[in-house]
């Protein structure tokens, strides 16, 4: 079995080196931590790493591809995981929720005084 995980596979016509990707996941680190973190998986011999989340709008909770300094972090990044031989793809992710509009409604929902739905339709 130790063979057949580290054998080359083609995935759709994209060849990796190994079976080994690393699934999107919330790290909740930093970008620093990230990248230090993301570089030693790659150089760990991983094959594709996939990154979770990656906003392609502009958003406050990390580097967005939409901002210049967001594609510059995510450029970085790729170049680093490309320095380890590993592949790297993005799980993109568009908000498509207007959370300043609706925290408004969020006493309703914690009192049950409102569902997920009535709050969809509002």
């Amino acid at each position: 079995m130790y063979e057949t995980i580290t054998s080359p596979v083609n995935y759709g016509g994209l060849i990796l080196k190994k079976r080994i990707i690393f699934a999107p996941t919330t790290l909740g680190l930093n970008k620093t931590q990230q990248l230090a973190f993301l570089r030693r998986v790659a150089q760990g011999g991983c094959a594709m790493i996939i990154i979770g989340d990656v906003p392609v709008w502009p958003h406050s909770f990390g580097p967005s591809l939409y901002t210049k300094k967001g594609f510059a972090y995510y450029k970085n990044l790729t170049e680093e995981v490309h320095r380890a031989g590993c592949k790297i793809c993005a799980q993109l992710h568009q908000s498509d929720s207007d959370w300043k509009a609706m925290v408004k409604y969020l006493p309703a929902l914690i009192k049950k005084r409102m569902t997920a739905q009535q709050l969809r339709d509002a």
